[in-house]
């Protein structure tokens, strides 16, 4: 998992007022949170944006070092964004504890040709792109690898049916689809309208 770090600085003003004004001079109010309590901070909105951009897609650790040199782990929890301006409004921060399990949002990345793609015309949907899990700091991992060669249409990967990795425990229903190989849409047409059909016949001979 990525390790990234960021300057904040300890905030003491509060309201919608006060916050708004910080954000016309390019700073987001945000929050730390965790065992050693909660915190009010702001971060310069570029500092953030670099982050972000260093990030990608991934999970990563964030350590936060406030203007007193205190430095300490996180996870970015919930980013508030403004959806028209793209303004960030509201950062919160989860303070990472190296001795006690955390949740983390972790990617899912697919391996492999699906059988039911590669021979059975079908098409591989992947329904759910992060996967949460909850483990100690030095048990973490960069992604999730599903393994689809052996997936034929119709057929499905689960929760459940996810790696055992040493240390991590999946969080949420295990029956959630993550992996699915579905019929061609013409297929899904045909058995559609054949069981429409069906359903017709079977009223009327129930009627008759």
């Amino acid at each position: 998992m990525k390790s990234l770090n960021i300057s904040v600085i300890s905030r003491e003003t509060r309201g919608r007022h006060a916050m708004n004004r910080l954000r016309v001079q390019g700073i987001i109010p945000a929050v730390i949170y965790g065992r050693s309590g909660t915190r009010s901070l702001s971060v310069k909105d570029g500092d953030f944006r670099a982050l972000l951009k260093t990030r990608g897609t991934g999970a990563a650790i964030v350590e936060v070092e406030d203007e007193h040199q205190k430095k300490m782990l996180a996870t970015i929890a919930q980013i508030q964004k403004d959806a028209i301006s793209g303004e960030y409004m509201h950062i919160d921060f989860k303070e990472i504890a190296q001795d006690e399990a955390s949740v983390f949002a972790i990617p899912v990345v697919v391996r492999g040709e699906s059988v039911g793609v590669k021979s059975e015309n079908g098409t591989l949907e992947v329904l759910r792109h992060d996967i949460s899990i909850r483990c100690l700091l030095r048990d973490i991992v960069d992604s999730i690898e599903v393994d689809v060669s052996d997936l034929h249409v119709g057929e499905r990967i689960h929760v459940k049916n996810l790696p055992a990795l040493k240390g991590i425990e999946y969080l949420g229903d295990p029956e959630v689809v993550v992996v699915t190989c579905s019929k061609p849409a013409e297929e899904e047409i045909e058995t559609s309208v054949k069981e429409k059909t069906a359903d017709a016949a079977a009223s009327v001979v129930k009627e008759s």
